[in-house]
């Protein structure tokens, strides 16, 4: 991807997100780029393709990240640790375009399309869940925990950021995923 298309994405995600992918046009795109209208389609065919890439882009980092913790030769408390904080950095390194993926449905694109992010949103969630399964395994994680809820549990609270993160709030993403470890591996009893 060339340096002005990628210009193109940034500013389509921050418009995206800003007015919401319906209210959102390619003029308005066009503007926060400094081009004409009729320029931005030398680069894009039109506003799904944007929509599409917007999405595609932190949905594979993100999985391909997690891939790799999974893989790695270390306990599962220290891959769910570090999965935790490698997502709460993608708020960091695909913003607003994680938002933009968080809050839209994608009803508008193509069904091929929509099948790859599902596909792709499926194998992040398997992999959380073979994290959670070989620390069960190796009895870090109790046994009896229903892993999907679980999964989804943890990953809502990550993903969740979307609405409320700021890059120069008062917390960091590191910070923050410190918190929502702590939380994970201790609840919040005094027990």
């Amino acid at each position: 991807m060339s340096d002005r298309e990628q210009e193109i994405l940034s500013a389509a995600a921050k418009i995206f997100r800003e007015k919401g992918y319906h209210r959102a046009t390619i003029e308005d795109v066009a503007k926060e780029v400094g081009m004409l209208k009729g320029s931005l389609y030398y680069h894009i065919k039109n506003k799904n393709e944007l929509l599409f890439k917007i999405g595609i882009a932190p949905l594979e980092a993100t999985t391909k990240k997690l891939r790799e913790i999974a893989g790695e030769d270390i306990s599962p408390s220290q891959k769910l640790k570090k999965a935790v904080a490698e997502r709460l950095k993608a708020f960091d390194n695909f913003f607003p375009e994680i938002s933009v993926f968080f809050q839209e449905k994608f009803e508008e694109l193509p069904e091929s399309e929509r099948e790859i992010l599902r596909d792709g949103q499926l194998e992040d969630e398997n992999l959380w869940i073979k994290i959670l399964e070989e620390g069960i395994e190796k009895g870090e994680f109790r046994e009896g925990m229903d892993v999907k809820i679980i999964v989804k549990g943890i990953t809502g609270m990550c993903h969740w950021m979307y609405k409320w993160y700021k890059q120069d709030g008062r917390l960091s993403s590191e910070k923050i995923a410190e918190i929502f470890v702590d939380f994970v591996f201790n609840g919040i009893s005094n027990k």
